[in-house]
């Protein structure tokens, strides 16, 4: 609890260095994978100053962009940390700003954020579809349907770094899988819009074993929930 409290105060402050936020970020989610989670009781101290680190603005020079990028890393990596490792109603009250973070990180020009971005993403979304959260409902589709929105952006973006659309890709599968045959999760029409998109994808060489293994695993969540 005291190292939480400190490491929240230290976040908090405008005056702490970035690369001491970053130590203590890596902290915190080192406590959080070794424990498998146990901060339910602090995340509301905790998350808010986590998420602004998500947002730090790259500094003017080159080594200053790379330490607020490096920030930025790590914060994202412990938001998908604690998505991992806690209950979806845990994280429920903070998504609201965990969203916004999660869509403002993937689309980012610097491909190593916006893929650390989406893998935190693919973090909230296991946190908030079956089996993990099974009687969401609407209640969650106000949050996936802006990322699946994002999704699809990163994936129709020609200007998007390879590696984010394969990610992108990935993710889109997931969530696809995961919401099927549960109601008010993801809208009939984008459902269809984002396998029709996964079917496109195969035509072309560079994202189509990406777009096979996101429709394997579609149909490997649709036929487990079924």
């Amino acid at each position: 609890p005291e190292i939480v409290k400190g490491v929240a105060q230290l976040l908090k402050q405008s005056s702490c260095p970035p690369s001491t936020k970053q130590a203590s970020i890596v902290l915190i989610k080192d406590i959080v994978i070794t424990q498998q989670g146990g901060l339910e009781n602090y995340l509301s101290q905790l998350l808010e100053p986590v998420v602004e680190a998500s947002k730090t603005s790259s500094g003017l020079t080159s080594s200053a962009s790379a330490t607020a990028n490096s920030l930025r890393i790590q914060a994202l990596q412990l938001i998908g940390a604690i998505a991992d490792t806690h209950h979806a109603k845990d994280i429920q009250p903070y998504l609201s700003s965990i969203v916004p973070t999660l869509i403002k990180g993937s689309t980012e020009k610097y491909s190593k954020l916006s893929i650390e971005a989406l893998a935190a993403t693919e973090q909230v979304i296991k946190a908030l579809t079956p089996p993990r959260s099974a009687a969401s409902g609407v209640q969650n589709q106000q949050y996936l349907e802006p990322l699946y929105d994002t999704l699809i952006s990163r994936i129709s973006s020609n200007d998007a770094d390879l590696e984010v659309r394969q990610s992108a890709i990935h993710v889109l599968g997931l969530l696809l899988g995961r919401s099927s045959g549960t109601e008010g999760l993801l809208s009939l029409q984008k459902r269809t819009a984002g396998l029709e998109l996964l079917a496109d994808r195969l035509k072309n060489e560079l994202t189509r074993l990406a777009s096979v293994r996101a429709i394997d695993s579609v149909a490997a969540h649709t036929k487990a929930q079924n």
